[in-house]
């Protein structure tokens, strides 16, 4: 097959644990046709959950799929092969230079895949002898592949709020970008990401954030008691490693205290500390994690994208794609009909409070426009001491 043609294009979402792949979808690509290119990297059910447009339809859209690891979504590509030839698929964002990585070829096929919504990426298929040792491990273009190029052509990625970032190991890894705004404007891909627990990361993981990502930040949201003795970034000394342990949820405002539980104290003081590195542009891009990438990485994506201006049913959206990780399930109160805020277990083991603290922030910081955006604002400056400046400067660095 000659250039501008690839066989066939397939997306495939995997559910790590499972026993089954799930094929979705099958996509006959055209010459230069880049809306006939066009492919879904959501699964099924995390699309279903996205459009879900009533309580009850969210209800029933995280009910069906519960259980299913979807957290590693990707495209799979098949090519035309040849026996004795190493292949690599080489992508490039056609808006971003820096957004570009390599897919290992095997037996005709190739799976992977770093791509962000709503963008468009020229492909090249590149083939070497078997015996070029140093191919193998490549990670980049070079212009000395040209005249190798097997393949080539234009794929179309369908818009999504959510870009899970496949992973080896670590999980619950997602761009904080996609979500849109009060302003019309939506947050931007590339800049700040949320995750799970490092200490268990391969060399492919470090890799996706240190060498396709250009992570130049960590932001590490636990404490001595479950960050089992790491203290400096998984990237390595490179990279800008902030320290800074909250609390999760309503224990984070200081009207708390429910069944025993109290304010934390300490986590005020932690989150200007956050957001203060958050104003800077040099620390971008970063990512921020607990250990299961969940609660207290969940209530820190609350307060900065709802002080950007995300809707309250999408800051919710994003809170709950956790369950479709091995982060575990959480939910906006308990499963049951009708699906309402609230709290969704209350026990000594586990509190998981994400409608308490939402009727909090809207209850204790009050705002003349009744919008969520101002009342976390209002929290941040007056319980967190974060001045108009920093969210200023915040708001440009991932809106502008």
């Amino acid at each position: 097959m000659g250039k501008n043609n690839i066989s066939k294009l397939m997306k495939k979402a995997i559910a790590v644990g499972c026993a089954s792949v799930l094929m979705l979808m099958s996509i006959a690509c055209k010459k230069d046709d880049i809306k006939s290119n066009e492919i879904d990297i959501c699964s099924d059910e995390i699309r279903e959950y996205l459009n879900a447009g009533t309580t009850e339809e969210q209800f029933f859209a995280l009910s069906n799929a519960m259980g299913a690891i979807l957290d590693k979504q990707y495209a799979s590509f098949e090519y035309t092969s040849e026996s004795g030839k190493i292949y690599r698929l080489f992508f490039q964002n056609a808006n971003d230079k820096n957004d570009a990585f390599v897919l290992k070829g095997l037996g005709g096929t190739a799976s992977g895949g770093l791509f962000t919504p709503g963008e468009t990426y020229s492909y090249k298929v590149v083939a070497k002898d078997y015996t070029d040792t140093d191919f193998s491990d490549v990670t980049k273009w070079d212009d000395s592949f040209e005249s190798l190029v097997t393949e080539s052509g234009k794929v179309k990625i369908k818009d999504a709020p959510v870009r899970y970032i496949t992973m080896d190991r670590g999980y619950n890894y997602r761009d904080l970008g996609g979500w849109k705004t009060e302003s019309g404007k939506k947050i931007n891909y590339g800049k700040i990401y949320r995750g799970a627990r490092t200490n268990d990361f391969s060399e492919k993981d470090i890799a996706v954030l240190r060498d396709f990502l250009h992570i130049k930040s960590e932001i590490d949201l636990r404490n001595a008691h479950d960050d089992g003795g790491q203290n400096s970034s998984i990237l390595g000394d490179n990279a800008n490693y902030l320290k800074a342990p909250i609390s999760q949820y309503s224990y984070i405002l200081p009207s708390f205290s429910l069944n025993g539980r109290t304010f934390d104290t300490n986590s005020p003081t932690e989150i200007k500390r956050i957001f203060d590195f958050l104003a800077n542009e040099n620390n971008y891009p970063l990512f921020f994690h607990c250990n299961a990438g969940a609660d207290r990485t969940g209530t820190l994506a609350f307060l900065i994208c709802g002080s950007l201006g995300v809707s309250l049913d999408d800051l919710t959206r994003d809170f709950e794609l956790t369950s479709f990780s091995k982060g575990g399930v959480r939910l906006r109160g308990k499963m049951q009909q009708p699906f309402e805020y609230g709290i969704m277990q209350d026990d000594s083991s586990n509190f998981v409070a994400w409608g308490d603290m939402v009727s909090r922030i809207k209850t204790d910081y009050p705002s003349p426009d009744g919008k969520l955006s101002s009342s976390i604002k209002t929290y941040l400056k007056s319980v967190c001491n974060i001045s108009d400046v920093t969210l200023n400067k915040i708001a440009d660095i991932l809106l502008g």
